[in-house]
């Protein structure tokens, strides 16, 4: 505790403590004070344990940086001995504090041309400094003040919806250009001027505890222009913990296209207003 204390003061506040390995946000929180941030280590170092949760069996090791601000982002790459063979760009719409849960995903990325080719250019810097020079690698970051910065480095394909999403809108499968990769065959992926579709998701999340009663999206409703999926996390009956991620759980995504962004988001926001989700509350 007291190397902790140590690290805390000289990152400075606010910042965020996460686990260097892990998945969907599990344990990582903002803190604003020596006090959050002792309590949140207590907490995170006994939620991050490889005998109740296997995705930490790898490490266990947990990570303070600093907080930056600023529309955070994905990069999608595909290399080849350092040679970026394919790229792509999602938005990440704004997470929910403290504990960073994704709220959905926009792709292509709207953000400005320059801030866009300049955070895929960095994502590349950033994994040839880490040796990331062959497959398919999925980094993270954020367009702050001072330009883009990298908040996570995945040297694996992105979890979720990303294979499909990328398929879908550039036609690129990154399973595929995984399994090449692996086999020491160069993949030749060809990435459209244009997108095939403009995708836009929310995640419905629930920010109390209980049982599912009602988690459905109508057939009415998926006949509505632009449905593409609504993917369930969880299903009715199945009781919902709001330990891991601050107060909050994912339960489905929603995931609805579009000739142009805008016209994906109407979309979306047309559809999502049909989707049903009730929780019943958990009894003593």
């Amino acid at each position: 505790l007291e190397r902790f204390r140590a690290a805390a003061a000289r990152v400075g506040f606010p910042a965020v403590l996460k686990p260097v390995s892990g998945a969907a946000a599990i344990g990582t929180e903002r803190v604003n004070s020596m006090d959050e941030a002792v309590k949140a280590f207590e907490r995170v170092s006994a939620l991050v344990n490889p005998r109740t949760d296997p995705v930490f069996a790898t490490n266990s090791d947990l990570l303070l940086m600093q907080y930056l601000d600023g529309p955070e982002y994905d990069v999608d790459l595909v290399m080849r001995g350092g040679k970026v063979l394919f790229d792509s760009i999602a938005d990440n719409k704004p997470t929910r504090e403290p504990s960073f849960l994704a709220t959905g995903s926009r792709l292509p990325s709207v953000l400005p041309a320059a801030d866009q080719r300049a955070a895929v250019d960095q994502a590349v810097a950033s994994a040839r400094a880490l040796g990331l020079s062959d497959g398919v690698i999925h980094m993270e970051g954020k367009v702050t003040s001072e330009g883009p910065r990298l908040i996570e480095a995945n040297a694996r394909m992105g979890g979720a919806y990303v294979r499909d999403w990328v398929l879908d809108v550039w036609g690129v499968d990154l399973v595929e250009e995984g399994l090449m990769a692996a086999a020491g065959v160069e993949g030749r992926p060809y990435k459209p001027a244009q997108p095939l579709v403009h995708l836009d998701g929310d995640f419905i999340n629930a920010d109390k505890p209980g049982v599912i009663r009602v988690l459905d999206l109508p057939e009415s409703a998926r006949k509505m222009p632009g449905f593409v999926r609504f993917r369930k996390v969880m299903h009715e009956g199945e009781t919902i913990s709001l330990e891991q991620n601050g107060g909050y759980a994912r339960v489905a995504m929603l995931e609805v296209g579009g000739a142009t962004a805008e016209e994906a988001a109407r979309n979306l926001a047309a559809i999502k207003a049909r989707v049903r989700f009730e929780v019943d509350p958990v009894r003593p």
